[in-house]
């Protein structure tokens, strides 16, 4: 997927729908669950967090959130 960025104040976020965002077992072959993922990074420094989150987890396990640091780079 893909989205566009909308700056508030010193930060921006953008929103994705991923439909394969989570994989489960087999990364190749396994089964898929979509995600809404949430990337907000801050203006200046450019260091962010995704927040992947889904309705139902896994092998029918509850719904969640998981949260990854990141970093862009200027080109």
């Amino acid at each position: 997927g893909y989205g566009q960025a909308q700056r508030v104040g010193g930060s921006y976020t953008m929103t994705v729908d991923v439909p394969d965002g989570l994989r489960c077992g087999d990364v190749y072959y396994g089964p898929i669950i979509a995600t809404r993922d949430v990337y907000t990074w801050d203006a200046a420094t450019l260091a962010g967090t995704l927040q992947s989150s889904f309705a139902v987890g896994c092998n029918n396990t509850p719904g969640g959130t998981f949260t990854y640091p990141f970093n862009l780079t200027r080109l």
